[in-house]
């Protein structure tokens, strides 16, 4: 027996099989139970989707010869109901519209549908792509839609219903039939490998219908392909190679240099993006549809059924998302949106892509607006809390490790310190220079304390605002492997360095925070030119 693809294989041959659309099934059903049917339906929506599909489901409920009348449940036994999924029927007649657009064509339709059906209730044709025909064609079809014999119904399917005549749309039941959602489409290709007793991964899985843009067939035509590709599983990584996809890890390789402004480490991938082979373009799209699914987690509480994620997944995507705020991630996606238009007009594409990603690997040293003004308003809302007493003035407790695990944690935390400072002033250059001024003292109970001396209270109010601390305690996270909470105490003990006695110092410092709260101009001009203030001449 010859191969049947699994898009054949798997057709639809009843109205609760079609996957996806149900707002058009369930109208079918209910005109062919009341009896009100029309003379000419018209069947609009992407491809894949299942427009010819339904048109042969509801071509064998009209003709079904089980049954003395019309049925929405045709038997798929008798004679009428084969012929008709074989597309052999010699009342239900398919015709291409691509291939048959001319006014002799159609001339030749309007004779035949004079003569009735040789053994069924209607002569039903169905016009696929019928957008295809000519002008003259459709003036030719006009008066026969108009006016069909009682035993004729037209059944068109179009992809750009823009291009049919108004009054060839106005003489027809439209339906617009729609994308099918993932999970929908997941659910069946699920059902399609157990059913050919395949295994397969969840991430192949997902990637297939990420490719296949919500059209089933196309969705079943990759599974297809990956059958024949696999040899008993089929992973993600088959799916990557049979479809030259980007690799996830790949992609999570350019947003980490992206989030840390490593300008060296995005032209080292730009090159391994040209080496492998890997179309600009599509390149890009995956690039936008990797920091799309950042903004969606960061922002939505179904970020990770939006971003169709496995568990394992949306947990690293969540990291990665908490370095990045709103503002950045839009500014990121807008650079590459842009990028993408700009590509297809570019000389060279690599060096318009080297440049795009340059310009995103500087994206951390920018200032938002929205990210300063949510600083602003975060540091008065932590001034006007610190009008009662704050718990982070109390001295910094001793280091004592209660247990050895806790001891490794702390030895790495000192350990990585330095690289930790460094990474941040790439990225974030002023909080580099207000944390430089603490010493991490102590880690007890997962909770990291960073000393300060009084006279650099106000780098400890700076620090310890919502969207900064969540950014220092997610950096950390990176580098450590472990979750720490990070609280940032004055210990009026805390000895100065040898350039100055303890005084100096804090008279130095108590003048500069006077200053600064005085001054919200230089606040500002601190946050936006990365500035410290060295001196205050009376």
């Amino acid at each position: 027996m010859a191969y049947l693809a699994l898009a054949r294989k798997w057709r639809p041959q009843q109205f609760e099989e079609v996957v996806g659309q149900t707002h058009v099934t369930r109208t079918l059903v209910n005109a062919i139970d009341l009896d009100r049917l029309s003379h000419a339906y018209l069947f609009t929506g992407p491809r894949g989707i299942g427009k010819t599909t339904i048109a042969r489901i509801f071509a064998k409920s009209l003709n079904c010869l089980s049954s003395e009348t019309a049925t929405a449940r045709p038997c798929d036994r008798c004679d009428s109901c084969r012929e008709i999924a074989e597309g052999n029927s010699l009342d239900v007649l398919e015709i291409d519209g691509a291939s048959n657009t001319s006014v002799d064509d159609v001339r030749e339709l309007r004779e035949n549908v004079k003569y009735a059906p040789s053994r069924s209730r209607y002569k039903i044709y169905i016009i696929d792509e019928v957008h295809m025909l000519s002008g003259s064609a459709f003036n030719a079809l006009l008066k026969t839609l108009e006016e069909p014999p009682s035993h004729v119904k037209f059944f068109f399917a179009t992809t750009e219903p823009q291009k049919l005549p108004a009054t060839i749309i106005s003489r027809c039941q439209r339906f617009d039939l729609r994308k099918i959602p993932r999970e929908q489409i997941e659910e069946r290709l699920k059902k399609i490998l157990q059913e050919e007793k395949v295994e397969f991964e969840e991430e192949a899985l997902r990637a297939v219908i990420a490719c296949s843009d919500g059209s089933m067939r196309d969705a079943e035509s990759i599974l297809d392909q990956l059958l024949v590709y696999c040899e008993s599983k089929i992973s993600r990584k088959d799916v990557s190679g049979l479809l030259g996809l980007v690799p996830e890890e790949t992609l999570d390789e350019f947003s980490r240099a992206i989030c840390e402004g490593d300008v060296p480490g995005v032209i080292e991938l730009a090159e391994e993006v040209i080496n492998q082979g890997w179309p600009v373009p599509k390149f890009l799209a995956a690039l936008v549809e990797h920091f799309r699914n950042l903004l969606i987690i960061e922002v939505s509480k179904k970020g990770k059924e939006l971003a169709g994620l496995s568990d394992e997944g949306y947990e690293k995507m969540k990291g990665r998302a908490r370095q990045l705020t709103h503002p950045q991630l839009l500014y990121i996606l807008d650079e590459l949106i842009r990028a993408e238009r700009e590509i297809k007009f570019a000389l060279s594409e690599r060096i318009a892509l080297e440049v795009a990603l340059i310009r995103l690997a500087r994206s951390p040293r920018r200032v938002y607006l929205e990210d300063l003004i949510g600083d602003l308003k975060a540091l008065a809302e932590s001034r006007e809390g610190n009008s009662s007493p704050s718990p982070s003035r109390n001295p910094a407790p001793e280091n004592t490790g209660s247990t050895e695990d806790s001891s490794q944690n702390w030895q790495q935390v000192k350990d990585i310190w330095v690289d930790f400072i460094e990474t941040l002033g790439k990225n974030r250059p002023i909080l580099k220079t207000y944390l430089n001024e603490g010493t991490p003292t102590a880690l007890e109970n997962g909770v990291l304390m960073v000393s300060f001396g009084e006279e650099f209270d106000f780098n400890r109010e700076h620090l310890e605002s919502p969207p900064h601390l969540a950014y220092l305690e997610n950096l950390l996270k990176n580098k450590l492997g472990f979750s720490v909470k990070m609280k940032f105490v004055v210990n009026p003990g805390r000895i100065p360095g040898p350039d100055k006695t303890p005084a100096q110092k804090v008279d130095s410092g108590k003048a500069k925070k006077k200053l600064i709260k005085q001054n919200p101009l230089v606040e500002k001009a601190i946050e936006l030119f990365d500035g410290t203030i060295i001196n205050i001449k009376e």
